[in-house]
């Protein structure tokens, strides 16, 4: 019972320490994608926290797979290393007995897998398109900021210069591409971005005063300049159509009752995958970890982490084979889950009698 606490506590701590450690990792990877498509202006830049911690959120159930096994095996390698489990063995106490704890201490966090795959991961996706059409429904005029350049894929740029006083007047320059053939630039003395209210709720004015519209056309060469007093232009944009609920970002209850449509099968599929691998693995690091105290070895975390990338490249296809409703779900099921689990009961039997005939499994005759 004591060593069952202890190597449970010993297992959290480590878990907890290597959470961190690929959370940060994680933080740093999906920064520079947030920023990357914040900087291409697919989000609104005050909303980059936001996006950032969904997109983290729907990883999370990969991170706690991760973290879990990693723990599991560094603390059953310094079991092996300091010689615990030779006086393990040497009791008569069989490997099997070790799981015992392991896997008590493992079912909360596949339960905490599974939680988060059905809830979190599909609220994080449904958050994520939701502040991108957010940004994208709004008008472009309301994204302008004094003194930063505000850049609209395939239609071209805004940058409205930040006045030195208060009193003193700010410059509008728009530059609209088409084809790269021709640019247009705004120039004006004084310019104001105000709310227009209107049906739709959708527009916005901006209104120019004292300026000139220059026209350049680079394949002619020529340059046209026209000076206005005031001018006025309106970015209204009617409601966009509301498009079908991608599937990744429905809720898993509806899923499930949907669950006879392909699609509604392949992604049921990757959400609850994550649990069922993490107790897989328990099992495969109480194999993998085995090594004389004297030789260290590297093979058992190699060979984790090259189990782990197998089972997730082969979760993948699979998920996609669902979609695509060329297999069967129980035929899938039972190849990406079955033979992992069979190949870990194989080895853990092994590790458990190397070759010693276990008593009553295979009995000998008598020589009578």
């Amino acid at each position: 019972m004591l060593f069952d606490l202890a190597l449970r506590r010993d297992v959290w701590r480590t878990f907890v320490a290597t959470g961190l450690v690929l959370l940060a990792l994680l933080v740093t990877v999906t920064l520079m994608e947030a920023l990357r498509i914040t900087a291409n202006g697919s989000i609104s830049p005050s909303d980059t926290l936001q996006w950032l911690g969904w997109l983290l959120g729907s990883q999370s159930p990969l991170v706690v797979v991760l973290a879990w096994s990693i723990a599991l095996m560094a603390v059953q390698s310094r079991l092996y290393a300091g010689s615990e489990m030779v006086i393990w063995f040497a009791s008569g106490i069989s490997l099997a007995r070790l799981l015992r704890p392991l896997l008590l201490a493992s079912l909360p966090v596949a339960l905490l897998t599974l939680a988060l795959g059905w809830w979190l991961q599909p609220t994080s996706a449904a958050q994520q398109q939701r502040l991108t059409d957010q940004y994208a429904a709004g008008s472009v005029l309301a994204r302008l900021t004094p003194g930063v350049f505000q850049a609209f894929p395939g239609k071209g740029a805004l940058f409205l210069d930040q006045p030195e006083g208060p009193d003193a007047a700010s410059t509008l320059y728009a530059l609209t591409a088409q084809d790269a053939i021709s640019a247009m630039g705004l120039n004006s003395d004084t310019a104001r971005i105000g709310q227009d209210s209107t049906a739709s709720g959708r527009a916005r004015d901006a209104t120019l005063q004292a300026g000139e519209l220059i026209h350049q056309d680079p394949a002619s060469g020529t340059t046209d300049r026209v000076r206005f007093e005031a001018l006025q232009w309106l970015d209204q944009r009617p409601p966009a159509e509301r498009a079908a609920v991608p599937w990744e970002q429905r809720p898993s209850a509806e899923l499930w009752r949907t669950r006879a449509q392909p699609e509604a099968r392949a992604e049921l599929f990757g959400r609850l995958s994550p649990a069922v691998l993490l107790m897989v693995m328990v099992l495969l690091s109480a194999v993998l970890a085995v090594h004389h105290p004297r030789q260290p070895s590297v093979w058992g975390w190699l060979g984790l982490g090259l189990v782990a990338l197998i089972y997730f490249n082969t979760q993948f296809l699979a998920q996609r084979w669902l979609q695509q409703d060329r297999a069967a779900w129980g035929l899938i099921v039972a190849g990406v889950h079955g033979i992992p689990l069979a190949l870990a009961l194989a080895l853990l039997y092994w590790r458990q009698y190397q070759g010693v005939r276990r008593p009553g499994l295979w009995p000998r005759r008598s020589a009578a």
